[in-house]
């Protein structure tokens, strides 16, 4: 059974715009990620692990858990970034550090009816542990994500940032379960921060995926 993580009745909203003296989110050629495009989450941490998908079987699944895919060749899925707010002032499509956005799958990666898959954060009471889904037809209070500079260049980690007053921020990581490696809400003072790079899709130099997978 699934419990959502953050009730839609709740009423203090807190609205997360870009910071002053935000920068760029850049993919991994060096250029601006933006709205308009579609990008793979690569992994870049220690270690031969892919991208950042979804399970074959759970492709069909709405919602379905968002893994890491277990070979270093298999990119995932293609994420498309949307920010909260598009300020006066900033560039128009440009996704900032450190501000909120969604983020979902396109619905023809997914089969997911009636919209795309955007990203949320549930409880799951099977594994014990916030995990991020994928398969909301629109974003909810926890779906609320922040692309944080991991002190690499154009290498970053996630985090979910509620809404809500008094609700922290926490770093986004992957829990083994059920046989897969899950990106989960980082709960325990141990857990290691996904690190990844944004590879655009079809970009020259992108990794290939295995076919079938």
């Amino acid at each position: 059974m699934i419990m959502k993580l953050f009730s839609l009745s709740f009423l203090l909203i807190l609205i997360h715009g870009v910071p002053a003296n935000s920068a760029f989110v850049r993919d991994a050629d060096g250029d601006v990620v933006t709205s308009v495009g579609e990008y793979f989450i690569r992994y870049s941490g220690i270690g031969f692990s892919g991208g950042i998908g979804l399970s074959g079987w759970s492709r069909l699944t709405c919602p379905a858990s968002v893994i890491q895919m277990s070979s270093e060749v298999d990119r995932g899925l293609p994420v498309n970034i949307t920010p909260l707010i598009q300020p006066r002032n900033f560039r128009p499509f440009a996704i900032y550090e450190n501000a909120s956005v969604f983020i979902n799958f396109p619905q023809y990666v997914t089969g997911c009816p009636n919209g795309e898959a955007y990203w949320h954060v549930d409880m799951s009471q099977v594994v014990g542990k916030f995990l991020v889904g994928a398969g909301e037809l629109a974003p909810g209070p926890s779906s609320h994500f922040v692309i944080v500079p991991a002190g690499r260049e154009n290498v970053y980690t996630l985090a979910i940032c509620p809404p809500i007053a008094g609700l922290k921020c926490l770093g986004l990581g992957i829990h083994r379960s059920l046989g897969q490696d899950r990106l989960s809400v980082n709960d325990q003072p141990n857990d290691l921060a996904f690190t990844f790079s944004f590879v655009k899709k079809g970009a020259v130099g992108a990794i290939k995926k295995v076919t079938g997978a």
